[in-house]
């Protein structure tokens, strides 16, 4: 199961990420070892986001993840939503799943 994990950031985001960016990071590295952080990064948008896509977790775990997240911690984000993403076709799944007659 992949899940897609949103982060909405406060309002002076920039000013704030800056100081506890590798903190974040380095927090985000072990999930990354693991292959269980497929990508991340901030949308570019009027109102920009974090966009983290987690494979191999439960939401549970994806929680912990979050709540002990720099960015969290020291409220860069405001808040943040887990939804369950059931990927059906693209070159980073399995195709012959898709391929099935």
């Amino acid at each position: 199961m992949i899940h897609i994990l949103t982060y909405t950031f406060s309002a002076d985001y920039l000013a704030e990420r800056a100081r506890h960016r590798m903190d974040h990071f380095n927090h985000l590295k072990p999930y990354i070892r693991r292959g269980e952080l497929l990508l991340g990064g901030a949308t570019e948008s009027k109102t920009p986001e974090g966009v983290l896509i987690f494979t191999k977790l439960s939401k549970k775990d994806i929680v912990a993840c979050v709540k002990s997240d720099p960015y969290v911690i020291n409220e860069v984000v405001k808040s943040y939503c887990i939804v369950e993403w059931n990927v059906v076709v693209g070159s980073l799944i399995d195709q012959s799943i898709v391929n099935k007659k």
